[in-house]
């Protein structure tokens, strides 16, 4: 996430860009990213609210000045402007994909077993994980986050929601 966030910001500069800055003391660009991808995962697509100085370009010759600036394999896609009472794009976020990849002869040796473990949690209407946090016990309920689980060949698919009030 911080290296995307670096590339983002040295690409915008490079492209001749100006960010809007925050207030106070130690101010910084005002760039806020949907969710923070994790360290060791890998995303298809990174969501950002950028707020830049008077753009006086189309998106397309926008995306064209930052991308120029992103290293191999990073690009901004796709791009709109944000009015003043549009909602950010983390609050537009219904959920998230994960894709985790499973060795197949894993897989195929325990099939059954995986299977019914996913239909069992689907069915049940709680779930519960337990961890150890600055020496006490957390408890979380997970399954309302959980919208889909499927396995298919060498990986688990898991659809969440971002919805994680109560």
């Amino acid at each position: 996430h911080m290296e995307i966030s670096s590339a983002v910001n040295r690409a915008m500069v490079l492209g001749g860009l100006f960010f809007v800055y925050s207030r106070g003391f130690h101010p910084h660009p005002l760039i806020s990213f949907a969710a923070a991808t994790a360290v060791g995962m890998e995303s298809l697509g990174e969501l950002a609210d950028i707020r830049i100085q008077d753009p006086r370009a189309e998106p397309v010759t926008l995306m064209g000045r930052i991308n120029a600036g992103l290293p191999p394999g990073i690009a901004i896609t796709a791009m709109r402007e944000l009015l003043p009472n549009d909602f950010s794009l983390a609050e537009l976020v219904k959920g998230f994909i994960y894709e985790i990849h499973l060795p197949e002869e894993i897989v195929q040796r325990d099939r059954e077993c995986f299977e019914s473990a996913l239909r069992r949690f689907l069915d049940s209407s709680s779930f519960t994980v337990h961890r150890q946090s600055n020496g006490k016990t957390v408890i979380k309920e997970i399954r309302p986050l959980v919208a889909d689980l499927a396995l298919d060949p060498g990986s688990l698919r898991l659809t969440l929601s971002a919805h994680f009030g109560p």
